[in-house]
């Protein structure tokens, strides 16, 4: 980091890049942005290697009476990351970008092996390959952040029969084939409102219906 950070003994993050000269680039909580530690700084750290089994619950993120966000947690540890897919792109971080106050619902998924390396560089493919659409499945060129749900937990082995009945899928079967225009509409009210760039998202970034 240009601004130097001190750091205190017993504090831990999780290593998200490590550049040619060998720096090492740290997400660490509590803090806004990222830091590098230096190559001649590493006897300062202890790297450890993320080998233990993670567990996995769907967070529901309500935005509104009406609209559910769906992330996905993984691991119970201290390396606890959440990761999720909204207008930005896919964000991965200690905590959902996009809370709104009201009470977050947790729904244990199973366990998993892969390390946070693994899932982050599956997230990155995600986002460079997919656009942002409030209404999902790819109808209208995107998808939005149940379906990035559903396909990272089939990437982990996680049983995707768990998961609730999708929401753009439950609105357009309530409506009808007819009526799918409005329930786009419908949907993309709220859906991301208030996203927050972070510094921690990737991809392409689309717009949605407001």
């Amino acid at each position: 980091s240009e601004v130097q950070v001190p750091l205190k003994p017993g504090q831990y993050g999780l290593v998200v890049e490590v550049d040619g000269d060998g720096d090492t680039k740290v997400d660490f909580p509590g803090m806004e942005y990222r830091q590098w530690v230096l190559e001649k700084n590493q006897h300062k750290i202890r790297l450890e290697k993320d080998l233990e089994p993670k567990e996995v619950f769907l967070e529901i993120v309500p935005q509104n009476d009406v609209i559910m966000h769906w992330a996905l947690r993984i691991g119970t540890s201290r390396i606890s990351r959440c990761y999720e897919f909204e207008a930005d792109g896919v964000c991965m971080s200690w905590e959902t970008l996009l809370h709104k106050g009201y009470d977050i619902t947790k729904q244990r998924l199973g366990v998993v092996r892969k390390p946070h390396r693994e899932i982050t560089a599956w997230c990155k493919r995600f986002g460079a390959e997919n656009s942002y659409n409030a209404t999902g499945n790819g109808l209208l060129g995107g998808k939005n952040c149940q379906d990035f749900v559903v396909e990272l937990c089939e990437f982990l082995g996680i049983d995707t029969e768990q998961l609730p009945y999708r929401q753009a899928e439950k609105v357009k079967t309530v409506l009808g084939a007819g009526a799918l225009v409005a329930a786009d509409a419908a949907l993309g009210m709220g859906l991301v409102a208030g996203a927050v760039d972070m510094g921690a998202a990737v991809g392409t970034a689309a717009m949605a219906a407001m």
